[in-house]
């Protein structure tokens, strides 16, 4: 509905409304004045009659009178005073209780009157207007007994005066004339309303088209330039004072052109851009059809990649550069529309290669029309990578799945990102989906990592220190020991990625380790106590004797030093047996143990002889007296076997520091005093060391002179003992061992010459001239042709202690020009640790110049298994006093197996020196001994027999 025809048709109703309330209040007004006028006529005549009722009050009536006449006189007066005013159709009637009306013969609607006044006595007046049976004004006006009337009225009512009903003066005037004088007022009423609003109307009509109406039309003919697009021609004027309502919505009009007009040239602007980057993108574009998937439009990028202009590209469905259908193409695209993938794949042939692309899509609105907008990306190479990279994870995963240790790679957050078929198996199926456990739920069984739980975890190291840790860790659930190794890995840039770990069994090598360090402890044991008396050997007691000197020294103390040995001991064994003498070696042991006071030292040295080592001594006299009481123990009698026996010692005594300087001096001079006694006075006896016993000043100066002069003078001789593989007899080698011809005393045993070397410093000399001439040696039989094995030199701990003895090494092997594998160094156990860590710089020196290092006389010294593994050695030489009694000794048979099994654990080689028997090598073959060495195969022999039975020409 139009605006004027909504506008007319509502003034039209308000006018009606109006013009009805107008025509309502009216009429109202006119019934109003006339009901006045009617009640004001009924007054009047109410006023005539209550002269009578007066007059009825103030007559006396006797009981003769009849009722009759009272009511007579009352309605005829009324009625001809009624006649008089030309008021002949007024009806008058007196309701009330008298005699003459004792039924109450009244109408009901008098009877309610009666009732209405008898309970509302303040009541004075009543009227209503009445429509049946004719129209008419009824007025009804109370009239309250006095005194007078009560006698009379009392009998009809029987009640007190209050009680008695009022009597009622009605008055009824009829309604005709007034209703008409009512309807004609009315009607020229509702002609002046209908005229008046009428005009109100053409007049409101008339205003609504020059105002309202025009500029409405004004707004609509710019709403619909508007609309068009043409903004210049949609005419509008902005009013800075706006007057109206109209103004305001003018106003608005004109801020909306202006904004929708800024909006469209934005609108226009994207577009454009949208446009442009669109068909300047690096990216593959389309527009299809969402229907057919014909191509709409085509960026640059897609003409370059597809070689094809874009009109030739339009000409196109996009399934068909594929070499799809459109069914296959709807199926592929349904998925990321559905919002299933983000993505799809589709191959594409370029020339000579197939390509992989990314088509990514979403749906658009172009023109009203439902199209597709597709962005395609080249992922051959970024796919190839992946493969690639997938391979690599699938190489890695081959390589950690055939490694015997679990291994679990893992990120920061402690989840398993890899982890290869041996941690799957120790996980005990705890690894279904790895990247969804951690470390901890999988090998710990815990629901908190395991710093948490104040269990020792590598991975907490390693992230907050950054580098690699180990821990060793119990499994319950395997009942085994694992060593965990953790290593962190990074990124490019040096971030921290993981954590590597890798799961070691090591229970076994505890177990052999463990077994080693057993066999060790035997080992020292057996090495350094006595196996038959359990008293310290004499390696323990030269160590305690040095110990006291050392104590001595600081504490400016002396010490004494009592060397026993039995008397006829070789005779007891050789006449009552061997398990006799034992057993008397045992009873001396536990009486010397009684005898000598706690806190000193009793050894046991070879054969039958002890020592007696007492630190702290106050007087020498002490001593001797400590030595009587020895002597009287010893001697008391004692059973074997059945065999009472009455065993006798002899003793000898030497003091420090009166006596002797250092500790080899001790026991020398203690073994001097010791022979004194048994050989000078027959034994039985206890002799102090005087200096008178042992003049060997003399002697041992001429013996240092004539070997210095022999080493000058290359008066020594260079000996080589074979070496040979225990499995098949073949040389393996030589040891090389220096010997001494004297022009007086003829050959001296280099058991003296060279601890007189040792003592006087000859020894850097010796052991330079020996080095030197078994270089030369090996150069002389390269030269010759001959092939040559590696040759064994001694090295002394005094040697080693000197600075330069790495430089002699490399000088002799640079002169020579001969390998330095041919050279194998044999060095004791003592000279390593005498000074550990130069002893590892040392030998860490020579094994970089490649000359190779073996133990020698290993078991008689300190026997460690952990410098074992720490001194880069390749051999270790079973020393000779273990071998020679293996036939007979348990201990020593016992001794060498351990030392071969802790040899192979160690990764090193075994060779046994002084195996001069057939059952001694078959022993050492059993029990895995790689070499040997001894007069059983070869003594040592001079260069020239050497080379005649042992080397040949290449």
């Amino acid at each position: 509905m139009k605006i004027r025809s909504l506008f007319m048709l509502v003034a039209l109703l308000a006018c009606m409304i109006s013009m009805s309330a107008t025509l309502v209040f009216f009429n109202g007004k006119v019934k109003e004045n006339i009901r006045g006028r009617l009640t004001a006529q009924a007054r009047n005549i109410c006023s005539l009659l209550s002269l009578y009722q007066n007059q009825c009050r103030s007559s006396l009536l006797t009981d003769q009178d009849p009722p009759s006449v009272h009511r007579k006189n009352l309605l005829g007066e009324s009625a001809t005073k009624l006649s008089q005013t030309g008021q002949g159709d007024i009806h008058i009637r007196y309701a009330a209780r008298f005699p003459q009306n004792i039924q109450y013969q009244a109408l009901d609607s008098d009877l309610s009157l009666i009732h209405l006044f008898k309970h509302n006595r303040q009541m004075d007046e009543y009227s209503e207007m009445v429509e049946f049976p004719t129209p008419m004004f009824r007025y009804v006006q109370p009239i309250f007994y006095q005194e007078t009337c009560f006698s009379c009225h009392q009998k009809t009512q029987g009640s007190s005066l209050q009680d008695v009903a009022p009597a009622l003066l009605i008055v009824e005037i009829p309604n005709v004339s007034f209703s008409d004088e009512q309807k004609s007022k009315f009607l020229a009423l509702a002609a002046i309303n209908v005229v008046g609003y009428f005009m109100t109307f053409v007049v409101l009509v008339a205003l609504l088209q020059r105002t309202v109406l025009k500029r409405l039309k004004g707004l609509k003919s710019a709403a619909l330039c508007l609309e068009q697009g043409d903004y210049d021609q949609a005419i509008l004027t902005y009013r800075e004072n706006a007057q109206n309502e109209f103004d305001v919505l003018a106003n608005a009009f004109y801020e909306m052109k202006n904004a929708v007009k800024g909006r469209e040239e934005r609108l226009r602007q994207k577009r454009q851009q949208i446009y442009s980057m669109f068909h300047v993108h690096q990216s593959i574009m389309f527009l299809v059809d969402v229907e057919n998937y014909h191509v709409l439009d085509a960026n640059v990028a897609a003409e370059r990649f597809y070689g094809m202009s874009a009109q030739a590209l339009k000409a196109k469905c996009f399934y068909g550069l594929h070499g799809l259908d459109r069914q296959e193409l709807a199926e592929l695209l349904t998925v990321c529309l559905n919002g299933r993938q983000e993505f799809i794949e589709l191959p594409y042939q370029d020339v000579g290669e197939l390509r992989c692309l990314e088509v990514r899509l979403s749906p658009v609105d172009v023109d009203q029309k439902a199209c597709l907008f597709l962005i395609i990306h080249d992922i051959t190479a970024q796919k190839n990578a992946r493969q690639q990279i997938q391979k690599e994870h699938e190489f890695f995963q081959t390589v950690i799945d055939n490694m015997v240790d679990p291994v679990l790679v893992l990120d920061t957050s402690r989840h398993i990102k890899k982890a290869n078929r041996a941690a799957l198996a120790l996980a005990d199926g705890k690894l279904d989906d790895p990247e969804e456990v951690c470390c901890y739920e999988a090998f710990q069984r815990g629901s908190l990592p395991c710093d948490c739980r104040s269990k020792s975890c590598p991975m907490h190291t390693v992230l907050k220190t950054g580098k690699p840790a180990s821990i060793i860790e119990h499994i319950d659930s395997k009942n085994k020991i694992y060593e965990i190794q953790a290593a962190p890995y990074f990124d490019e840039s040096g971030n921290m990625l993981g954590v590597i770990e890798s799961f070691r069994d090591i229970t076994k090598r505890l177990e052999v380790e463990n077994s080693l360090i057993e066999q060790e402890r035997k080992i020292y044991d057996l090495t350094h106590y006595d196996n038959l008396t359990g008293l310290p050997n004499r390696s323990v007691l030269l160590d305690r004797v040095n110990q006291a000197i050392y104590h001595a020294l600081i504490k400016n103390t002396h010490l004494a030093l009592i060397s026993l040995t039995l008397d006829r001991f070789k005779k007891i064994n050789e006449t009552l047996g061997h398990h006799v003498g034992d057993c008397l070696l045992q009873e001396v042991a536990q009486r010397l143990n009684t005898l000598v006071p706690q806190g000193q030292t009793v050894a046991k040295d070879s054969g039958s002889q002890f020592f007696i080592l007492l630190e702290e001594v106050p007087q020498q006299e002490d001593v001797v007296d400590l030595a009587d009481v020895v002597l009287k123990g010893i001697k008391q009698s004692f059973h074997a076997n059945g065999h009472e026996l009455i065993p006798s010692c002899s003793l000898g005594i030497a003091f420090y520091p009166e006596q002797a300087e250092n500790s080899t001096e001790l026991l020398a001079r203690a073994d001097v005093a010791m022979r004194t006694s048994k050989d000078d006075m027959g034994g039985g006896a206890v002799t102090v060391y005087d200096p008178k016993y042992g003049e060997i000043a003399p002697q041992s100066l001429r013996m240092e002179a004539d070997l210095k002069h022999a080493i000058e003078n290359d008066k020594l001789h260079i000996h080589y003992q074979p070496q040979f593989n225990l499995e098949n007899d073949v040389l393996v080698g030589f040891e090389a061992l220096v010997r001494w011809n004297h022009p007086a005393e003829g050959p001296v045993s280099p058991g003296e010459f060279i601890p007189l070397a040792e003592e006087t410093g000859l020894i850097h000399s010796l052991g330079r001239w020996v080095l030197r001439q078994v270089c030369q040696q090996i150069h002389s039989w390269e030269q010759a042709g001959i092939s040559v094995v590696p040759v064994a030199v001694n090295v002394s701990s005094l040697q080693m202690k000197k600075n330069n003895f790495v430089h002699i090494l490399e000088e002799c092997l640079n002169e020579f020009q001969i390998t330095a594998q041919l050279i194998e160094l044999e060095i004791t156990e003592s000279a390593v640790m005498d000074r550990l860590e130069k002893s590892m710089e040392l030998l860490s020196a020579i094994r970089g110049l490649g000359v190779k290092l073996a133990i020698d006389d290993f078991g008689t010294g300190y026997s460690s298994l952990s410098y074992l593994k720490s001194f880069p050695f390749s051999k270790l030489k079973i020393d000779r006093s273990f071998v020679m009694d293996l036939e007979n000794d348990e201990n020593d048979a016992a001794i060498i197996t351990a030392i071969i099994s802790m040899a192979k654990s160690l990764g090193l080689k075994t060779i046994a020196e002084g195996v001069e028997t057939e059952l001694q090598k078959q022993f050492l073959i059993k029990h895995g001994c790689d070499e040997v060495q001894g007069f059983l195969m070869s003594r040592p022999l001079p260069v020239e027999a050497i080379e005649t039975n042992y080397l040949s020409s290449k």
